[in-house]
Parts: structure tokens; sequence; C-alpha cells
């Protein structure tokens, strides 16, 4: 038997399969609740002394902001960025601190791109006004606060 004469044979099978593949997969998509995203690209630039080596100047940056997209995720960058005054509606973080911080590492995203010295921010929220409000808290907070 060739390949076409089995799909004759089963092809009710085929598309009754298909169909609830479909049927499951659409099922997850709309069961999740939409949210909305806000993205923000940091450059992170240390002042060095004119005779530094370029090269030394440039891995310290790779290497801080790999350090500081890490820092993101923290329990204190968490309460600093809390207090930033972006009104940011805290009950979206409610309960225990660990399930604070596990909503926030939900809801925001950081990570250091390629060696570059950059930071990729991305904040996920079902209000759209909230993901814009964390996403400018969080790249306040690192801004102000990258000397701790």
């Amino acid at each position: 038997m060739n390949l076409g004469e089995i799909m004759q044979k089963n092809y009710k099978t085929i598309i009754y399969t298909t169909l609830i593949f479909l049927a499951i997969s659409l099922v997850a998509t709309f069961a999740q609740p939409l949210k909305y995203r806000a993205r923000a690209k940091v450059l992170v630039v240390q002042s060095f002394e004119e005779r530094t080596d370029s090269y030394s100047a440039s891995k310290m940056n790779e290497y801080l902001s790999g350090l500081l997209a890490k820092i993101v995720s923290s329990e204190s960058f968490y309460s600093q960025a809390i207090k930033t005054g972006f009104n940011i509606d805290t009950g979206y973080f409610s309960g225990s601190k660990k399930k604070q911080i596990k909503q926030w590492d939900k809801t925001v995203q950081a990570r250091s791109l390629y060696d570059s010295g950059i930071i990729a921010l991305s904040v996920y929220h079902p209000n759209k006004q909230q993901a814009e409000n964390i996403a400018q808290a969080t790249i306040f907070t690192l801004k102000t606060t990258n000397n701790f």
C-alpha cells in the first residue's frame, strides 16, 4: 500500500484527529487571559576615565547589564519599583511575599542582550496602562538605584 491508498482508507480518522487537536489548541488559547506587553531596552553605560581601555569598559558594561537583568527579579528591586510613584496597582501583586515575587517574575522579564550592555525588558499585564506604568517604574528603578 502506498501513502495515497492509506490516506484514502483512513481519511475520516485523519480529519477527526486534526479537528480534535484544533479544538484543544483553541480552548487552550482562549482559556488564557489576554495580556498587554510593554517593551523597553536600557543601555548600561558606566563612566570611565579617558585612558581606560575601551575593550575593558565594554566588557564591564556587558557584565553589569547581565547582573542588573538578574536583579530585576529580586524582592528588593520589586519593593523599590513599587514605591517609585508610577501608580502601580499593588493589588495585582497580592498575597505573601513569595507570591508577590512569583507574580512579579511573571509580569516583568529582563534579559541581557548578546553581551551588548543592553537590557531588554518585557512587562506583561492585563491592563495596558499598568503594563506601561510597571515598565516605567522598572526603568526608573534601574536608572536611579544602580549604585546599590
